[in-house]
């Protein structure tokens, strides 16, 4: 959240710097911070689920791809969060 925040105050200074839209720098230095180990590991375990026997016990995968989603999306809403701050709460400057 801390480096969301800070990717938005940079990218509003930025942006009025450049008479640019804010939105160009903020997407583009978050896209990196996106959780994909956490994405991949909770599909990864439906898949798993998926492709077991029918006998088996899928409640260890079950409950590993339901934390790895839920951590994944409360990263990406963090991050959301904290660029859409800067732009909600800082007020514009008129030039």
């Amino acid at each position: 959240l801390l480096a969301a925040l800070f990717i938005g105050i940079v990218a509003e200074l930025w942006a009025d710097r450049h008479n640019q839209p804010s939105v160009i720098y903020a997407i583009s230095a978050a896209i990196p911070m996106i959780p994909g180990k956490s994405m991949y590991q909770s599909v990864q375990a439906l898949l798993g689920i998926a492709t077991m026997a029918a006998e088996a016990d899928g409640t260890a995968l079950l409950v590993a791809a339901g934390v790895h989603g839920v951590k994944a999306i409360m990263m990406v809403l963090a991050l959301a969060f904290g660029i859409a701050a800067p732009l909600l709460l800082l007020p514009k400057r008129g030039k």
